[in-house]
């Protein structure tokens, strides 16, 4: 293995352009605009300048190990609700600095993502890997398969039912800025 490889940190490597990325995906094909367009370049600020926490930096990295199967299981329907649900906003607030709330859609547009594409039942590598983040790397696999499956649904459920919620509070202060 690659010494560098091997010994990176969270993050540090920039991802593969060859790798699916579902919000270049929805920006490139869905949009037609091209891979260094304002939107994505804005994204790629948010998240290699304004998301340096452990817990962020892990996220960024469970976003490249899964993003590749959520690609694969969208359509340019769901890539177009993408980007006018959650792209196009986080553009904006990432122009007026308001980087905390662009971080939470970020974050909310990709739980939603996980929680629609890849947490089905059949989904075990998948269903693991995201369950074991979720309790920040000390995932009990000594539960049968079943309950962790149930565990990570029903976290994803009260998470983004929260987060939506929370969500549509805070923005209605920036309403007018973010067409809603």
């Amino acid at each position: 293995m690659n010494k560098k490889v091997s010994e990176k940190k969270p993050n540090e490597l920039k991802p593969d352009p060859a790798r699916a990325c579902f919000l270049t995906t929805a920006t490139v094909e869905a949009q037609g605009l091209p891979d260094d367009c304002e939107p994505l370049e804005l994204a790629r600020y948010l998240r290699d300048n304004k998301m340096k926490s452990k817990k962020e930096l892990s996220a960024v990295d469970l976003y490249y190990e899964i993003a590749p199967e959520i690609v694969s299981r969208c359509n340019n329907d769901e890539w177009a609700v993408l980007w006018r649900d959650h792209l196009r906003k986080i553009t904006a607030l990432v122009k007026l600095g308001e980087y905390d709330l662009a971080k939470d859609l970020y974050t909310f547009a990709t739980a939603s993502l996980v929680n629609k594409k890849i947490t089905h039942f059949s989904d075990v590598q998948l269903v693991d890997r995201v369950y074991e983040y979720g309790l920040n790397g000390i995932g009990q696999k000594w539960l049968p398969y079943w309950i962790r499956f149930g565990i990570l649904k029903a976290a994803l459920f009260v998470g983004l039912s929260y987060q939506s919620a929370r969500l549509g509070f805070i923005k209605r202060k920036f309403a007018r800025v973010l067409d809603i």
